[in-house]
Parts: structure tokens; sequence; C-alpha cells
């Protein structure tokens, strides 16, 4: 790094010589770009039950980011897995924004009740890479994935057969014994 001020300087095959009018340079250190790493630090969701006023059991996922905090970081990533965006779970927009002066920020997925016999259900989330990353590391907002670069959560369906009473059978001594 520093100010530095280049010339050339040209020689034919007969020994004359050019030198071209100096050009002044700066050379700076390029800050490290973000490394940013996804975890489903509550993996388990659960539908709610519609006859039960109580908050919703809900997964999330967290996105980290290495290096200065100094700056709000938008973090791009694919949905997958199982369950539908938008349908099983609350709709999410496909990015998630660290805040100035924060390590991290979470993503919700809050389950929506659909009345379907569908067991349990996967959202996977996977960090897209950014191109500008690799050609030009300076501009505003890049980031490198890091590992683990894609989390599972897991949504349990709270439809299913119903609850059957218990039974209950002699089965010793037979019948007439």
């Amino acid at each position: 790094p520093g100010n530095y001020v280049l010339t050339a300087r040209a020689t034919d095959n007969l020994g004359a010589v050019s030198v071209s009018d100096p050009v002044a340079i700066r050379v700076v250190t390029l800050p490290p770009v973000p490394v940013v790493t996804i975890y489903a630090v509550d993996p388990v969701a659960t539908e709610p039950n519609p006859l039960l006023p109580v908050l919703p059991d809900t997964a999330t996922f967290r996105v980290w980011r290495t290096g200065s905090q100094n700056t709000a970081l938008t973090v791009w990533y694919r949905i997958g897995g199982t369950a539908s965006n938008g349908a099983d779970y609350e709709q999410l927009p496909g990015h998630v924004t660290i805040p100035v002066g924060a390590p991290s920020s979470d993503i919700r997925v809050v389950p929506l009740d659909d009345n379907l016999v569908e067991g349990t259900e996967s959202v996977i989330l996977t960090l897209a890479q950014m191109p500008c990353a690799i050609s030009n590391a300076s501009a505003a907002g890049c980031y490198l994935v890091g590992q683990p670069g894609r989390a599972i959560a897991f949504i349990r369906d709270n439809d299913g057969p119903p609850n059957r009473p218990p039974t209950v059978a002699i089965v010793s001594p037979p019948n007439g014994a």
C-alpha cells in the first residue's frame, strides 16, 4: 500500500530511448470480505392448533457474519425443503439484513395450519454466494459464504388420524374358563 509514480521507458533496436510522462497511482489495502454462515438455532416448529390461542412454535435460523459491523449487510438465501414457502409457513423473502453493530440476524419460520395430514416437513435455507465477492471484493454488500452455508429445520404436523380412546380386553383366562 502507498503512493507511487510510474513511468514507462522504451528502447528501440538502435538504442534510442523514450520515457513516458509520470503517472501517479495509489495502492490501498481492501478490508476483508465478510464471511457469512447459517445455523438452525431452533430447528423444530409445530403447526398451530387453531383451537388453542397460544404463541406459535416457530423454528429459527441465525445468519452470522465475520468482520466489520460498521454497515448493514443483506444476505441472500435460497429456500428449499418439503414444506412450501407461503403455504406451510409464513412467506420468507429470500434475504435477511444483519443490522449495523450486530454480528447476526434471525430468520423465523412461522408455521401455518393447513388442515392437511402431511407428517413432518422440512425447510432448508442455503446462503447464496455473491458474484461480486469473487470479481470485485471491494464493492459494498459483498460477502463470501462460509461453512455451514446451509441449514435445515422441521415443521411438525398437528393433523393426523383422530386420537382413539384406549381399548381394554381380557385375554387370560379365556372366555368361559
